[in-house]
């Protein structure tokens, strides 16, 4: 209590409010135009595929000076500002949880069935309560942590039920798979190879195949963009490399029509196109018709691509094409699709399994040799067997261990004459 009739205390004023509703969580608003693509599918006034939606995680990019899909697939990708939790076309704003509460759309909690077909489904240990950054599809989260080299498994949200918000977001710091060192394996097949595998078991044989085998004896086709018919069976892996080496037995077409009706009875038909005196360019078959979109998936020969500034007939009707995209090649087939091996059971009778052809066609990135090291290292021995290369901004110094025996001969001849000797580089013998 104050000893002086007239304190000096401050009163200030108290303010409470009532939060139970606002959850506990920090949030940003972004203007759509600070975003790369815009909104995007999902989004009410969605104008570009690569545009972001609810659910999506972002990152700032400083090259462009907007706001992109965050991913897994390396460090720099793997930035976190937070997650958009609404997409307002009303608006033209996104709503991003930086961290805390958010209301996370149930449909993208993703399961990594591509990392582990069991643990995919049913969570890790702790099941489906973290969900990391997915390093095959950009703005995505998924229940299991990457588990290729060089990829970065990085914590973005927790699942925990409070009223209407169903997770936090925690944006925990990430790390990098295989550590600083890492190493691939570089003695696979070049790209085309075949080989031909026992069928003992339809299905066990095509989940045994994975993502670099693929079978010839039927219609293959190898999503080359991600915004194929069947990309989301392919887990965000593309084959743009392979595609490239592999002669295409067929392309898939994304051919997005002008004017809008119902195109469901045209699948099976026939597109051609025509040149100015009549003569067929190109032809391709429907293979389905998405009336919501104005699409139409086309099968075709080879890498021929819908020319979009001309029209495209169907029963001898034409029609306006407003885009045309390849996303898929198809790899060849295997002309001899029916061929079998005889065995013998231990009583002597005679059986035959099918014998399948597949190709060897890994997805992008994932060909080839790659080594990645720290900037700085400590080892206590280090053993080259053929050449090492030194190289600073000025020079460089290509078989480091003959240059040194380049060294020590003219050192020796020089000690040979001068001190009738030859001491100089000793640790170097001749094999």
């Amino acid at each position: 209590m104050s000893s002086c009739n007239t304190s000096s205390n401050l009163s200030g004023n108290i303010n409470v409010n009532n939060i139970t509703r606002s959850g506990s969580r920090l949030l940003m608003t972004i203007p759509i135009d600070g975003v790369s693509g815009g909104f995007g599918p999902g989004s009410l006034g969605a104008t570009a595929m690569d545009g972001v939606t609810a659910g999506d995680v972002i990152r700032y990019n400083t090259s462009t000076n907007l706001y992109v899909k965050s991913q897994g697939n390396n460090s720099e990708n793997s930035e976190v500002v937070g997650v958009i939790e609404t997409a307002d076309s009303v608006n033209n704003v996104i709503d991003v949880v930086l961290c805390g509460q958010i209301i996370y759309p149930a449909d993208r909690f993703t399961n990594a069935t591509h990392i582990d077909p069991v643990q995919g489904a049913l969570g890790a240990s702790g099941g489906n309560d973290i969900y990391f950054l997915s390093e095959v599809t950009a703005g995505y989260i998924q229940n299991l942590a990457p588990n290729e080299p060089t990829t970065i498994a990085k914590p973005v949200l927790q699942v925990a039920s409070d009223g209407i918000f169903n997770a936090n977001v925690v944006n925990y710091i990430g790390y990098q798979i295989g550590g600083n060192a890492v190493a691939e394996e570089t003695f696979t097949e070049p790209v085309g190879a075949k080989k031909m595998v026992f069928n003992f078991n339809e299905d066990e044989l095509n989940n045994s195949l994975g993502k670099d085998w693929h079978r010839t004896d039927k219609k293959t086709f190898l999503p080359i963009s991600p915004l194929d018919l069947y990309a989301s069976d392919y887990e965000g892996r593309t084959y743009n490399e392979s595609c490239q080496i592999i002669k295409s037995a067929g392309s898939r077409i994304k051919c997005v029509v002008s004017s809008y009706m119902d195109y469901s009875s045209m699948v099976g038909k026939k597109v051609v196109q025509k040149d100015s005196l009549g003569n067929i360019t190109g032809e391709w078959t429907i293979v389905v018709a998405d009336n919501v979109n104005n699409t139409l998936w086309l099968h075709g020969n080879l890498k021929q691509n819908v020319d979009a500034s001309n029209f495209i007939r169907i029963d001898n009707t034409s029609y306006t094409i407003s885009s045309s995209v390849i996303t898929a090649c198809m790899l060849p087939r295997y002309a001899r699709t029916h061929m079998n091996s005889s065995f013998t059971s231990f009583t002597g009778k005679v059986f035959s399994i099918p014998e399948i052809p597949i190709m060897y066609a890994p997805p992008d990135g994932a060909a080839g040799m790659a080594v990645t090291l720290v900037e700085e290292m400590t080892l206590s021995k280090l053993i080259v067997r053929e050449e090492l290369l030194l190289e600073n901004a000025s020079v460089t110094v290509s078989d480091i261990a003959g240059l040194l025996n380049d060294m020590k001969n003219s050192l020796n001849v020089l000690e040979r004459k001068v001190l009738n000797a030859s001491t100089s580089f000793s640790q170097i013998n001749n094999k």
